[in-house]
């Protein structure tokens, strides 16, 4: 998934967390798959022009969030433990993303940033391991 789109979802939310503050219908945004009560286009005169109503998408997705959260530590235990009989490890990379171009994730929790990593159990031999890249952040500013 690009920046961009992570981006775009991120504030889609952002939207439908302030609609549901003030006690407004949400926004659907099907473009992204992020479904509200509703989805609206106005055209210039400030006309409605399309009215579709999603209730039944948000339904849905609402109840695959919950399944998600509740199956996602099977998910994430059966995908950071390796078998080591086959020769698995896990391994981590660092991405070459600069600061800059991560604004918008300095407003995200770390949860929604990164998911809680499994402790690696020494008793059986695991180790975490980490590989930095040596690609430097590159500056924006062209001077």
């Amino acid at each position: 998934m690009t920046r961009k789109v992570l981006r775009a979802k991120y504030y889609a939310k952002r939207i439908q967390n302030n609609q549901k503050d003030l006690g407004l219908k949400t926004t659907s945004f099907p473009h992204l798959a992020i479904y509200g009560d509703v989805f609206i286009l106005n055209n210039k005169k400030g006309k409605r022009v399309v009215f579709e109503n999603h209730s039944a998408l948000k339904e849905k997705q609402e109840k695959f969030e919950k399944w998600q959260a509740e199956n996602s530590k099977k998910i994430q235990e059966k995908l950071q433990r390796p078998d080591k009989e086959k020769g698995e490890e896990l391994q981590s990379f660092a991405d070459d993303v600069s600061p800059g171009d991560m604004d918008f994730v300095f407003d995200l929790d770390d949860d929604e940033i990164v998911p809680d990593l499994l402790e690696p159990d020494e008793e059986k031999g695991e180790e975490r391991i980490t590989m930095t890249d040596d690609i430097p952040f590159k500056s924006k500013n062209k001077n």
